[in-house]
């Protein structure tokens, strides 16, 4: 037969389902045909026949298909793959003519089209081979052995390859340039600079032809000092004299501008910024990386209230069954500098949510730190890491739960940390606010809500108590649901930043303004020994002075039954922002002392909102 076209292969672009792929050219058997799997890294993969794939050639021709088999047919090559079929003859003449046989015309035939397919197949490798021009008279080039870390330069008669380092091309035209000018200049500096151009005694700039410089970079340069220079430029129209705004370079912050976080597009010194209010500590919420726990590092069976981690609480309605265990545990994003996260595990479900029964964890914003907020754009931003994956929401609710704000957000793997960001309008109007020591906002991660507490209105202020979005999972319905946090971080601002880290001293010492607790090997001391001496009756007592004042008089809780002698067991008492008395009566006339000698021995003073 003819052979009226001049290909031998084909390609195709894989989409992972596909397995039975055609090919149109001339082929004999099986075994002249070779199949190549390209690679999205342009890596090439020769597949093996009757183990790769199978072929199955037309009668007559020409055409036919190849069919993956084996592990490829299970799993067909993903897109980004390339399927090349390629008619490849072996270089071997097989047809054998002896004198005085018939010669059947099948028989040339077939050799006529075998040797023009050989030809046919070296032109396409030519094809694909990197050719110099036909009018070039360069013959017999040959490349260097390859030298590791080299590239390729054509030699300087233009007629073969040399190995040279990237750094001598780089150098190339700077050295070629001071070559020449080397080349033309005598023994002086006077001599080399009048080669390159320039006056020797660089009384005036000449520069080189079709260059030109502006009247006023002239006068610039004529200047003999930097005084002189700062003369010129606060005389001229283009740069006045330099004050906080300077116009034609750059405008500086004022210190008002600082304090209000409006600087974006502008220069602001670093002492400004240092004393700027709410700029330098950007991030109203506290202990965000769950570094501090105070209270411990695990509890179970939680009650609503019970805080988690430092200034984080679980928080339930009294009918839900679900039942949470919860702590601070080693677990974060990587390569952010975070460690620690809370975490909050479903140890009895509750498959069926009543209407009015939710569970969550919470935050609470004393007002203080909310006030800058009031009236202005910002972003709350975290890490969840959850075993339920689907719609979760957060819940904001002012001091009296008279304005809500709901939003909602995807955890859309198992078990895997995603960042989340929600903008937070917070220019709402009404309702009852508190901008002082009490609380300024609310902020609930939901794990579950009835439908009493769910609203579908999404991202604005709303009159009537809602806690979620129409859309919340529950994620109390399995004992194996796990549900982690950290990163949270509240700013000012229409776009997230980095997470704001704190001294761990500096992030301990916020923390206690709302809770500490004195006692045996505890973080903030042991309790000191008392020892007096006093007539039976009387009182023996400690004075207690807290780390740092709290937000309000904290409620004081002592535990454990602490060592004395010849008095009664102390009493906390007192409590005011600074501190509060350890008291004890006096049993017996003589030496009296109590102390705390176990780890269950402590006071906590607990001033949360």
């Amino acid at each position: 037969m003819t052979l009226p076209t001049t290909s031998n292969r084909v390609s195709y672009a894989c989409d992972g389902v596909t397995t039975v792929f055609a090919f149109t050219f001339k082929a004999y058997n099986k075994a002249d045909l070779q199949v190549i799997l390209g690679g999205p890294a342009g890596s090439e993969t020769i597949l093996t026949l009757d183990v790769d794939y199978s072929v199955s050639v037309s009668a007559p021709g020409p055409g036919g298909t190849v069919t993956l088999i084996g592990s490829y047919a299970a799993t067909p090559p993903a897109s980004g793959y390339t399927l090349t079929i390629y008619r490849g003859l072996a270089m071997t003449q097989l047809i054998d003519l002896v004198h005085g046989d018939a010669m059947p015309p099948d028989t040339l035939e077939e050799g006529y089209d075998r040797a023009v397919m050989l030809i046919q197949q070296l032109s396409e490798r030519i094809g694909r081979s990197i050719l110099l021009p036909v009018s070039s008279s360069v013959t017999g080039l040959t490349l260097p052995v390859p030298d590791p870390g080299k590239i390729l330069k054509w030699n300087d008669g233009g007629d073969g390859f040399d190995n040279v380092n990237l750094a001598d091309l780089s150098m190339q035209a700077v050295n070629d340039y001071w070559a020449g000018v080397l080349a033309a200049s005598g023994t002086t500096v006077a001599d080399a600079l009048a080669a390159m151009g320039l006056d020797p005694d660089l009384a005036t700039l000449s520069l080189p032809p079709g260059v030109t410089i502006s009247s006023f970079i002239k006068t610039l340069l004529d200047d003999t000092d930097a005084a002189t220079a700062r003369t010129t430029l606060g005389a001229s129209a283009e740069i006045p004299d330099a004050t906080e705004t300077v116009k034609g370079i750059a405008e500086l912050a004022t210190q008002a501008e600082a304090d209000a976080g409006a600087f974006d597009d502008k220069i602001i010194t670093p002492k400004k910024l240092i004393s700027a209010r709410y700029v330098y500590r950007k991030n109203a919420i506290i202990n965000g990386a769950m570094e501090i726990v105070q209270r411990g590092t695990s509890f179970t069976g939680m009650s609503s209230g019970q805080f988690v981690v430092d200034r984080f609480g679980y928080v339930k309605s009294g009918t839900i069954s679900a039942v949470h265990s919860g702590g601070q545990e080693y677990d974060a994003p990587s390569g952010l500098g975070l460690n620690y996260c809370l975490r909050v595990t479903c140890t009895t479900a509750d498959t069926s949510i009543g209407a009015d029964e939710y569970a969550g964890i919470f935050y609470n914003v004393e007002g203080f730190d909310f006030a800058r907020f009031a009236g202005r754009q910002a972003v709350l931003s975290f890490w969840v890491k959850a075993t339920k994956t689907g719609t979760y929401s957060i819940g904001l609710r002012n001091y009296n739960n008279d304005r809500v704000y709901i939003m909602e957000y995807s955890v859309t793997q198992a078990n895997t940390w995603e960042f989340i960001s929600k903008p937070i309008n917070f220019d709402y109007s009404g309702g009852t606010w508190n901008y002082t020591n009490g609380r300024g906002i609310c902020i609930q991660w939901n794990l579950a809500c009835g439908s009493t507490y769910k609203t579908s209105t999404l991202g604005s202020w709303l009159s009537t108590f809602y806690l979620a979005g129409s859309n919340q999972v529950n994620a109390c319905d399995s004992t194996s649901n796990v549900f982690k946090l950290t990163g949270v971080q509240l700013e000012l601002g229409l776009t997230k930043t980095p997470f704001d880290f704190r001294p761990y001293p500096e992030e301990l010492a916020l923390c206690q303004r709302y809770f500490w607790r004195l006692g045996y090997e505890s973080a903030a001391g042991e309790i000191p020994k008392t020892m007096e001496y006093g007539l039976a009756g009387n009182g023996a007592c400690i004075n207690v002075f807290n780390p740092v004042p709290m937000r309000a008089a904290p409620t004081l809780t002592k535990n454990g039954t602490w060592a004395t002698i010849n008095c009664a067991q102390p009493t906390p008492t007192v409590p005011t922002r600074n501190g509060y008395l350890i008291y004890s009566t006096i049993t017996a006339t003589g030496y009296s002392e109590f102390y705390s000698n176990s780890s269950d021995d402590y006071v906590d003073a607990d001033a949360e909102i």
